[in-house]
């Protein structure tokens, strides 16, 4: 059976948004992420000329991510679905192409984190700086190549799921919907946090300290279970997301 409310697409089965997304989204992340490496490095350079640098920027400048990827998701959802459905797309098509787009992006984007950290610490060499990581990391070398990637890749898949389920529960005509769809969204930012040392968010990380410090394979089993738990819940909310105004299609 199709959709609710929606015919199906007379296209379907052409993956036009993904091919979109990976041909224009993909290529403007990798952009972003040349941009932020370079804001890294001259802020990193900029404190060395006050006081002796002793931690990774690179470790601090990508705490941020995902909250990045927190709005990326949200963005999908409030803004990129209407879009898709007021062009014919279903949301069976943007709900399966997305969620490919997200777990190679994510893994893109693991890569090249990666990548800066083995980039920094040749710089770090050459200045003679030390390059600390935060506390509650799961990594204790920048040498972890392994580590580092799946915990900047678990990170990203999983927040950026968060956020389409906040947008995704936020959007729903039941209220109700929307303030019970943000239990899994704590649940899976606990989880990442547990499972990764993503920093000791709001002091979050004194709940459990026996979770951080060390690489577990279990852990990040369970959190791509909880990923693939999250994208199902996703979905469910997103079959029932109301159709933009007729004014707007």
């Amino acid at each position: 059976m199709g959709e609710p409310g929606r015919a199906r697409s007379t296209t379907g089965g052409d993956r036009a948004i993904l091919r979109m997304l990976l041909g224009t989204h993909l290529p403007f992340l990798v952009v972003v992420w040349a941009a932020f490496a370079v804001l890294v490095t001259v802020v990193t350079v900029v404190v060395s000329l006050f006081q002796e640098v002793e931690i990774s920027g690179w470790d601090v400048a990508g705490s941020m991510l995902r909250w990045v990827a927190l709005f990326y998701g949200w963005w999908w959802v409030g803004q990129f679905l209407p879009v898709c459905l007021t062009h014919g797309r279903t949301r069976r098509e943007f709900a399966v192409e997305v969620t490919f787009f997200v777990a190679v992006a994510s893994t893109v984007l693991a890569a090249l984190m990666t990548l800066g950290y083995g980039a920094e610490k040749v710089l770090y060499d050459f200045r003679g700086w030390g390059q600390e990581f935060q506390e509650h990391r799961i990594y204790d070398s920048v040498r972890d190549y392994p580590t580092i990637f799946l915990t900047y890749w678990v990170v990203l898949l999983i927040w950026s799921t968060m956020g389409m389920i906040l947008k995704a529960g936020s959007g729903h005509q039941n209220e109700g919907v929307g303030l019970f769809a943000t239990l899994p969204v704590v649940g899976l930012g606990l989880l990442s946090i547990a499972g990764t040392g993503a920093d000791n968010l709001f002091g979050l990380g004194t709940l459990a300290p026996s979770w951080f410090g060390e690489f577990s394979p279990n852990m990040m089993i369970l959190m791509v279970l909880g990923y693939a738990a999250g994208v199902s819940i996703t979905w469910v909310l997103v079959r029932s997301f109301p159709l933009p105004p007729a004014g707007n299609q």
